[in-house]
């Protein structure tokens, strides 16, 4: 299992909503196409609360177009 994995899966055990492209998404969906992505990369989008509690993690994909 990848750290990227383990990282994931305990943001899902502590009920964070987890978000891949704008899409609700598993830590194993997010994990593959972090991993797997060719000619792009993600980046995070840590949302949290009016008590700075991060309630929701979004992977969204930078291509090599943006840079």
């Amino acid at each position: 299992m990848t750290s990227l994995m383990r990282e994931l899966r305990g943001y899902e055990r502590e009920g964070m909503h987890l978000y891949l492209d704008g899409r609700p998404s598993g830590a194993n969906e997010i994990a593959n196409a972090c991993v797997f992505a060719e000619h792009s990369d993600y980046m995070r989008d840590i949302i949290s609360d009016e008590k700075d509690h991060i309630t929701e993690i979004r992977f969204i994909r930078i291509s090599e177009e943006n840079y």
